[in-house]
Order: structure tokens, then sequence, then C-alpha cells
């Protein structure tokens, strides 16, 4: 209610945002014919005037830190040691403040650069929506851009500028497919405009600089030269998951020298995009990053208790699935203590254990917890005679993660195949605490707005839609840019609807119910994406009816639905070319948006409005 009454007396801060940010793009727009008539040249030059620009309107302020920072690091006195870090933490303040300021400054100018240059290298224009979402990117919000709006090129306008001040701009992706491709795709502009862009790939030390000359022999790595770890992240844009980012920082953390460390040593987390913000930085929030060894634990032990469990009556143990726990019932401790030969605990005495009652029963949990509350083929699969760890938010395997605390083994002895070494945790971090670390942070989804109280108050982010006011649909350049579908002449109808949610019943009923409407999309003759929870359900949608009808999408007359596999290289060739009319992908959650499905308005459209389908 207080949230509501406050809206009424001081507004939505997206409406006030873009009263603001209003004047930005009218700017821009303004810039647009005298980019247009700048050579390639002279626009890569534009590149060298900003960081000019920068450099001397920063440069009083560096030095001041500077100096304040090797003050403090030579101070041995305790009490002037205290007073000499809070000068010099209000010297990176003002040094914070003068490069915000500079790069507020150059906006109108640097995103119509990025804008000519996307026009030049992709034939890809910037709308005016996507203008106010690389603004609101740039002024460290979450931009909430519906399905299609073009956050991939929305991106190119807040990384290159804030690139400019030469500590680096990382965009953070939810796997390594989208990292890559957005990478490939995305090069062309940084590199017309004469930035380096690296890639970070999962595997230590597996890292690319973007190169157009560069032939690496296979489709997927074309143009993508092979780097140092540290040199990727020396290029003025990093493109890589959230995984690797982190995993780097502990690996640097471990590091013996300076020299070993990949991470820039000056300001290493200067700014950040996460893309599908919700996911990574709500949803695995409390995921823990680990870096771990193998540790001296005899594997029989392990096989033992998986024999043991699996002996177990259902009267013996009690299932929580809500909060994925078991528990043994009296009867199944009885039954236990009979199967080992001896006591779990000391009757007189049950709080006081031993050394080998503690480890007894901590075998034992893991082996209850492997036996009924891990499943094949859902929350792991057995490849190769290994375990494999299904992602529970993506349905994609992590072929190099381990459950950790001797889990791992006990599910290995479940399955019957070879037990790998438990490992011993040498560093770790959660994914909140390591993005909390950047000095701007943004992040762009098409669903913000269900966690956006979450945003505020972990990572002091707002939320921002990158719509005009209900009230002023009119943008700069003449176009409508409200939600209500008013298009300019010469730009895409807006004629995609958004349909209401839908609740879908138990066990088959959401199979019957959901596939529904991808066959009347295609009786409509228009395209439809299909999501599941994981890769097997995935697959399960394509092959059968769970009421036993035989195959369920596939029924639609001239319908095409093959199924995403269970890796990301299996994805890619389905998603690739987007889905057209009367056909669609069934994809696991988090796959990524269908190369295809592009809407940037071409180079030679006229005024920048948002179109149906977003950009890339």
């Amino acid at each position: 209610m207080l949230k509501q009454i406050l809206g009424k007396i001081l507004g939505d801060p997206s409406d006030r945002w873009l009263r603001r940010w209003a004047p930005l793009v009218e700017a821009i727009n303004r810039l647009e014919p005298e980019f247009e008539a700048l050579t390639d040249a002279e626009l890569r030059a534009m590149t060298d005037r900003f960081r000019a620009r920068i450099a001397e309107a920063i440069a009083g302020h560096r030095e001041a830190y500077r100096r304040a920072y090797l003050a403090w690091l030579v101070e041995r006195d305790p009490d002037r040691r205290t007073q000499l870090e809070y000068d010099m933490k209000q010297r990176l303040s003002e040094l914070r403040q003068a490069e915000e300021a500079i790069l507020e400054e150059l906006l109108p100018q640097a995103f119509a650069a990025v804008r000519e240059a996307s026009k030049r290298t992709l034939g890809l224009r910037h709308y005016d929506v996507q203008l106010l979402g690389g603004i609101a990117l740039h002024f460290g919000k979450v931009a909430e851009m519906k399905t299609g709006e073009g956050k991939t090129l929305v991106a190119t306008l807040p990384l290159y500028l804030n690139a400019l001040l030469g500590l680096g701009a990382h965009l953070v992706t939810v796997n390594d497919y989208l990292a890559r491709r957005d990478t490939r795709w995305m090069g062309p502009i940084y590199h017309m405009l004469g930035l380096r862009v690296g890639l970070l790939q999962a595997g230590e030390g597996n890292a690319y600089i973007y190169d157009p000359d560069y032939d690496g022999g296979k489709e997927d790595f074309a143009q993508l030269r092979p780097v140092s770890r540290k040199e990727a992240y020396l290029a003025d844009i990093t493109y890589g998951t959230n995984n690797e980012f982190g995993f780097d920082y502990l690996r640097d953390n471990m590091a013996f020298t300076l020299e070993a460390r990949v991470q820039r040593l000056e300001r290493p987390h200067r700014y950040a995009i996460v893309d599908e913000v919700d996911n990574i930085l709500i949803d695995e929030a409390r995921t823990p990053l680990i870096i771990s060894g193998p540790a001296e634990e005899a594997t029989e032990e392990y096989i033992r208790w998986a024999q043991i469990v699996k002996q177990l009556r259902p009267g013996d143990y009690e299932i929580d699935e809500k909060h994925r726990t078991v528990h043994l019932t009296d009867s199944g401790y009885d039954r236990v203590e009979q199967l080992i030969g001896k006591p779990l605990f000391d009757p007189e005495r049950p709080e006081e254990l031993t050394p080998e009652q503690m480890k007894m029963i901590h075998h034992l949990e893991q082996a209850l917890k492997a036996q009924f509350l891990y499943h094949r083929n859902r929350d792991y699969i057995v490849q190769g005679r290994q375990v494999v760890i299904i992602d529970e938010f993506t349905g994609r395997l992590m072929p190099d993660r381990r459950w950790s605390d001797g889990l791992h083994q006990a599910i290995e002895a479940k399955e019957g195949v070879p037990i790998r070494p438990e490992n011993v945790t040498y560093a770790t971090i959660t994914i909140q605490n390591y993005f909390r670390m950047y000095e701007k942070l943004a992040g762009m989804t098409g669903t913000a707005a269900t966690e956006a109280e979450e945003f505020q108050k972990i990572y002091g982010l707002d939320v921002g839609h990158p719509d005009p006011p209900s009230d002023d649909p009119r943008g700069s350049s003449g176009c409508d840019l409200s939600d209500e579908g008013g298009q300019a002449p010469g730009d895409p109808p807006g004629d995609r609807p958004d349909a209401h949610d839908g609740p879908a019943g138990a066990g088959g009923d959401h199979f019957r119910g959901g596939l529904g409407l991808p066959e009347q999309a295609s009786a409509g003759g228009g395209p439809a994406l299909a999501g599941a929870g994981g890769p097997g359900e995935g697959c399960v949608a394509t092959s059968r009816d769970p009421g036993g009808g035989g195959p369920a999408l596939r029924r639609g007359a001239g319908a095409s639905w093959p199924a995403a596999g269970e890796t990301a290289h299996g994805e890619a060739p389905i998603l690739g070319p987007g889905p057209g009319a009367g056909s669609g992908p069934v994809v696991p959650g988090q796959s990524g948006a269908p190369d295809g499905v592009v809407a940037g308005g071409s180079s030679g459209s006229a005024p920048a409005c948002p179109g149906a389908w977003g950009s890339p």
C-alpha cells in the first residue's frame, strides 16, 4: 500500500528516468546525419578522440588517487594508515564521479558512433527504444526488455562507451554458446571502432580474441583467435559466462605471483552487463563457485553404504520432497544397525559420538540422499561411466561440476560407476558476492519486474523499462514508442500480441494444455518456441503424448518440432536459424534466443522506432 501511495506521489521511477533520458535520444538522432557523412577511417578515429577527452577530463583525479594510494601503501603507522585509507577511498570516489560525468557528456556521440558502425557492418540500425535500453544499462539499471527487443544489440552501446575508460567492460551470459555467438555477431561493430573483444570459454586457459581475418578451421570458432586468458581480460570488452569470471577471480586469489593473475590488476571489476540477470543474480545468487582438489578417502565405504540403503523398506525412511530431505524412522535405524552389526549411537549418551560413529552417520546420510532424493535422468545422467550433473535451472550438462561433501561419491556408488576421490575446497565464492564487487553493474532480461525488490535490496539495482511514459508516447524522432502499437512509416508492424498467462494442470495435463498453443500458432502461419524445464522434458514433449496418443507436437499439419539435445552443441543448429512459419524448436530453459530472430532497423530505414521483433 505504501509503495502504491509513494508511486502516485513521486511517479513511476521508469517514467522519471525516461523523461530525463529523452533529450539524450534526441541528441543521438540529431547526430546521425553527421556520423553518416564520416568515412570508415574517420569513424574509427572517433574512438581516439573520445579517449583523449576522457584522459583530459580525469587526469587530475587519477593522479590524486594514485598519490593517495601510494601514500597508504607505504605507511606503517596504524592510525595514520587508517586516515590515509579514508583519503584514498575519497579520491577514488571523486575519480569515479569524474569518469561518469565525462561518459555522460560523451554518451550521445558514442552511441551515434556505435549505431553507425552497426549499420555499416551488420546492416542493423538501433531503434529509439534500443537507445533507451542502452542508456538504462549505462546508468547501472536493470533494463526490462521483451523477448525480441534486441538485448544483444542494445548491449553494444554501453559496452563501447564504458570500454573507452580503458578498464575493461564485461558482458556476462548464461552459457558458452551465447558468449561465443554474441562475440562473433557483435565483433564487427567493435572492430570497426578500433576496440578489441575477448571471449572466455569453459576450461582454464580457454580464451580468444575476435579477429575477422582468422580462420580457426571450425565454423563455430571462425574469427576467434586463441590467446592467453590474461590477454582476453586486457581486451577492451570481454564476453563470458558468470562461472568463468568467478572461477578466474578465485584462481587469481590462489596465485603466488602477480604475473600469474589473469584479471586486470587495476580495478578489475569496473563495469559489467549481466544478460538474463534474474537467472544469474537471483535464481543462482547463492550458488557457490568452488575450486577444490582430491582428498584421501576410502571408496569401499561408499559402496558398502550404497548396498545397505538399497535394502531398506518403505517404512524405514521418510522423504520430505519440499525440503529435499530424507530421514530414517525408528525401524529404519534398527534395520541399519542390524545390517552393519553395530549401533549407530551409544544408547546411554546418544548425543556423544565417537569419530567412527560420526563417519558412519555421514556416509549413511549421503547414501540416503543419493538413493532417494537424487534421480537419474532428472538430477544427473550417467555418461561414459561418469555421473554428470544436470543444471536444475537450465537443463544443461555440467561435466566439470561435482556435488560436495561425499554426495557425488555416494551417487557414483549407487550407479555402480568408478568412484573418483572426494574433493577438498581450496577457494569459494557465491555468484551474489562476486558480482557485488563490480563498481557499476547493469542487467537485462525480459522478466525483471517480479524481482525488482530483490535487485534493489541485494545489489542496489533499479529496474527500468525502456518504453516512454504513457502520457508522452512520441519519441524524439516523431516515432510512437508506446506499448499501444503506434508505428512510424517504414517500421515493421508491431503486430505480435502478448497473450495472458494461464494455469496448467498436473501430470500430463500441462503437456496437453501447453502443446496446443504452438499448434495454434503453426496453423496461423506463425513461428513458435516451446520451452521445457530440462532436456528430458523437451524430448518427451516431442516424442509422445502423455495421453498415449503418439507424437504430440509433430501432429500439426506441416509442422516440424525438433527437440534440443542435452548439450549446447546439440542446441546450436536447432536454435541457429530461428523458427519460421509453421515450425519451431522445443528447448530446455535458458537455451538462448534463436539467432535468426532479428529486428534492428535496416540501415536504410527511417525514423528509429521499435519493431515487432527486436534486434539480435
